[in-house]
């Protein structure tokens, strides 16, 4: 009866952690709302396409349409087209300043990126049309940059192109939809172009770049400690000398397939383009929110330890532990993570940690003494509860080996009890009081 009693509570304590995860899950989204609204005041995390070379040019085409009758005829229309062009050789120079932004007690980090683009563009060859249209005459080319929030603009940037500077303008002008600046440039002669422009860029959360260049070079520094490199090529990543990181990535033509995409994008269909990304994320290495709900995984474990424990006092030591003492001590063991998430919102989590395990060991070690009459055996246990607390602690910060090290935790609790229980005569202890003794059989 008494195991059957423990281990419904064991279930009921479900009913109160299940509450704080529901909780955590709360906080978390009210920072989300927190980083909405910094990035309706700062800006949103930016991607950049480009520089892009465009050339708008109006072609004769055959249209296909059918009458009232439903008898198809073909005429031919005059239609403003694209042709989009990679750059040769694209190099982004950046350096990357961060800082955190907050509302209320939600930081979030922001960056301002000062980036330099610079490279070459052969001009002699620009196909228009594939050969399939009838090409009637040339617009102004243009050099195009697309970005996510044009807000993040805090400069007036100005292309250096073939030896004169010329002012961008709003409007990327790219059929991918996305704000941004263009400046119209010249394309007489031949040979090869050069060009090279610095914009101050802000955002939040993140910084992407896609590879429009046949040859895409990009070095990013920036003081932040925890990267989070994404995207669909990696960099090589070294740290600064001062902190913080330097990567470069390169990529080429033949990994991006770049004169593909942007063929198709000046179609219409820009969704490969889109999607072929690659950059850093600022993020916080240590999300308070994701540590607290992965502690609270390993609250029924703490309970069911903690009542294991209780149980061998009981029989080993003879010591009564009644049902209300066993919901006590599991309900302060539930308050810990009540305690750590109200904490790791005002101090670092390892802080919050340390300060809400103390708290609680402290209450039960009290609670303890006077429970078992002892203070030693209750310090015993407030030592042992500590240690479990410092490994837990150690398994929520080695995400990798989190299953091996639970499950060396459970192995070493069974091996403990069962080491502890070896010479326990479980018939005798079942025993009512005053029942006769079983007979014993010999032959």
């Amino acid at each position: 009866m008494k195991l059957a009693g423990v281990a419904l509570l064991c279930l009921l304590l479900m009913i109160p952690l299940t509450l704080i995860r529901g909780m955590i899950s709360e906080r978390a989204s009210y920072r989300a709302e927190a980083e909405a609204s910094i990035a309706a005041s700062w800006t949103s995390a930016q991607a950049i396409h480009g520089p892009v070379l465009v050339q708008p040019y109006r072609a004769r085409v055959a249209v296909t349409t059918r009458d009232p009758e439903g008898r198809l005829r073909t005429s031919t229309q005059e239609q403003l087209r694209h042709a989009y062009r990679p750059v040769d050789d694209l190099a982004i120079d950046g350096s990357v300043r961060t800082e955190l932004r907050r509302r209320g007690i939600y930081a979030v980090p922001v960056y301002t990126a000062a980036l330099t683009f610079s490279g070459s563009m052969d001009v002699s060859d620009f196909a228009l049309g594939g050969g399939e249209v009838e090409v009637l005459r040339l617009e102004q080319p243009y050099l195009a940059i697309a970005l996510t929030d044009s807000r993040g603009l805090s400069n007036d940037p100005r292309l250096a192109w073939d030896g004169r500077e010329v002012a961008f303008e709003p409007g990327s002008g790219l059929a991918i939809g996305s704000p941004g600046i263009h400046v119209p440039v010249a394309l007489d002669g031949n040979g090869s172009k050069p060009f090279r422009t610095t914009i101050a860029l802000k955002g939040m959360a993140s910084l992407r770049f896609a590879p429009t260049g046949r040859q895409t070079r990009v070095a990013l520094r920036s003081a932040w400690e925890d990267p989070s490199f994404d995207g669909r090529y990696l960099p090589e990543h070294r740290p600064a000398e001062d902190g913080g990181f330097n990567a470069v990535w390169a990529v080429s033509r033949f990994a991006s397939n770049v004169e593909a995409q942007l063929d198709a994008c000046a179609s219409g269909h820009c969704a490969e383009l889109s999607g072929n990304l690659f950059g850093v994320r600022f993020i916080d290495a240590v999300d308070v929110y994701l540590q607290a709900e992965r502690s609270v995984k390993y609250g029924l474990l703490f309970i069911v330890l903690n009542f294991v424990s209780f149980l061998l006092l009981e029989l080993l030591r003879k010591l009564p532990v009644h049902p209300i003492q066993y919901a006590l001590v599991g309900a302060a063991l539930a308050i810990f993570y009540l305690l750590l998430i109200a904490l790791s919102e005002h101090v670092p989590f390892a802080l919050a940690y340390a300060f809400s395990a103390a708290m609680c060991v402290g209450l039960l070690v009290l609670y303890l003494r006077h429970l078992f009459a002892s203070t030693r055996l209750a310090l015993t246990y407030g030592g042992a509860a500590a240690a479990l607390y410092g490994m837990l602690y150690v398994i929520l910060q080695s995400e990798d080996h989190a299953l091996l090290m639970g499950s060396l935790l459970l192995f070493g609790a069974l091996a403990l009890v069962m080491f502890a229980t070896r010479r326990i005569d479980w018939y005798e202890t079942s025993r009512a009081p005053g029942a006769p003794q079983p007979e014993t059989v010999v032959g």
